[in-house]
């Protein structure tokens, strides 16, 4: 696989350089208190807490390409940095995208063509929407490219639609047992 957006002397960009300042100002704490303030007028399940979950962009890329290779289509190096699309390639969801950050990490491995996520709260969906801006003003910045398509919707996971999807993800963190048992219906048949 190529290195993305590169001619002749175009320098290596690290995917997580490109994250990094994607989503320096706005870290989990950061995310959480949107997701609270969010839900300071939405009724919550009894004993429910709101936790606002993500993965570092390391141990993100690697569960993105452990998932690939169940599904047959990515190489053993864990260690390449690509922003080129593989051959292979396929679609990547995140239902509760939240920032959007797994999405954009998604873009950045090369693994996949489309990368969607859905998010229900309107004020992250907002900010995934401006972190996404900055995305791509940060990899023009670091003369490079994504090859891959991006989308952040704001619905619910639960009509969204995952017919194409290679790759589901869900950090299920703040979850109840009802929404768990319903998107786990909904996934098994599609």
């Amino acid at each position: 696989r190529g290195g993305g957006g590169g001619g002749d002397g175009a320098r290596a960009v690290r995917g997580e350089d490109v994250y990094d300042a994607t989503y320096a100002m706005r870290d989990r704490d950061y995310a959480l208190d949107i997701a609270e303030r969010s839900h300071a007028t939405r009724a919550r399940a009894a004993g429910d807490e709101w936790f606002y979950g993500e993965l570092a962009y390391g141990d993100a890329r690697r569960v993105l390409r452990r998932a690939a290779r169940v599904v047959g289509w990515d190489d053993d190096d864990d260690d390449a940095e690509s922003t080129s699309t593989s051959s292979t390639a396929g679609e990547f969801v995140d239902l509760g995208s939240g920032m959007g950050k797994m999405v954009t990490c998604a873009a950045l491995t090369g693994l996949f063509v489309r990368s969607r996520g859905v998010e229900l709260l309107p004020e992250l969906h907002d900010e995934a929407s401006a972190a996404l801006e900055t995305f791509y003003e940060r990899v023009r910045d670091a003369g490079t490219s994504v090859e891959c398509s991006i989308s952040l919707s704001l619905g619910n996971l639960l009509t969204f639609d995952v017919s194409n999807a290679d790759v589901i993800y869900i950090h299920a963190t703040c979850f109840t047992p009802e929404l768990l048992n319903a998107t786990a219906m909904n996934l098994a048949n599609e």
